[in-house]
């Protein structure tokens, strides 16, 4: 799996406390090979962009995080 992210963000100073806020958008390649059986296509799974067909996948990612940091 390779993934390609370009984030732009700020960073905010309240009192003793930073926020760092960020953005961006990107793309994930996923090479899926079964080496046992595979599961059937249109399974459930646990995560909201995984694909069980075996091959080359492509998806769109936009990645949005806030931390809280206290520096010392």
């Amino acid at each position: 799996m390779t993934i390609f992210n370009m984030k732009i963000g700020f960073e905010f100073v309240i009192r003793h406390f930073v926020i760092d806020v960020y953005s961006g958008i990107g793309g994930k390649f996923k090479s899926i090979n079964y080496i046992g059986p595979a599961a059937k296509p249109g399974c459930i799974t646990w995560s909201y962009n995984s694909t069980p067909i075996e091959g080359n996948h492509l998806t769109f990612t936009v990645p949005m995080n806030v931390k809280l940091g206290y520096p010392f």
